[in-house]
């Protein structure tokens, strides 16, 4: 039925038009949206059309400018404050690279991870870093430093 294929479509496009509005609105409580927007099925579509693509529920919502180039993957921690940025802005030009995050990773607060940087699965990133870009950070390894560095490997996880 391709008239109840489009009110789907267009209910599904209000939902998300007065989620993005409501976020920037006073009156309404905004604390709830992130959360709201975590829940089936509302983490479905807004996941879907916005990005990041994470299959994480992020708790304290991490600034993130380029959601749409941001993966993440299961069990990530991100530490409150912690800057996720998919681009990257020298002074004769702009980058635009994928971020990755795997899976069982844990990004300390206040980090700030920037574009094209990989993080492999059960990394450790400590809180203040600074990940520069293009940075591929190995697993089960601990990073931290400004700029960031390898300080130590970790046990594998089980």
């Amino acid at each position: 039925m391709p008239g109840q294929q489009w009110s789907w479509r267009l209910l599904s496009m209000a939902l998300v038009g007065i989620l993005v509005k409501a976020k920037g609105q006073p009156p309404f409580p905004a604390f709830l949206l992130f959360h709201v927007a975590n829940l089936p099925p509302m983490c479905w579509l807004v996941a879907h059309i916005f990005g990041p693509r994470s299959r994480s529920v992020l708790v304290l919502d991490p600034p993130m400018p380029d959601p749409h180039l941001t993966e993440i993957g299961r069990n990530v921690v991100v530490g409150n404050m912690t800057s996720i940025i998919a681009h990257t802005q020298y002074r004769d030009r702009f980058e635009l690279r994928k971020t990755v995050i795997e899976d069982d990773v844990m990004i300390g607060a206040h980090a700030l991870i920037y574009s094209g940087c990989t993080i492999r699965r059960g990394a450790v990133v400590y809180g203040g870093s600074i990940v520069r870009p293009n940075t591929t950070i190995g697993e089960n390894e601990a990073w931290g430093g400004v700029p960031a560095r390898k300080i130590k490997d970790l046990p594998p996880l089980d």
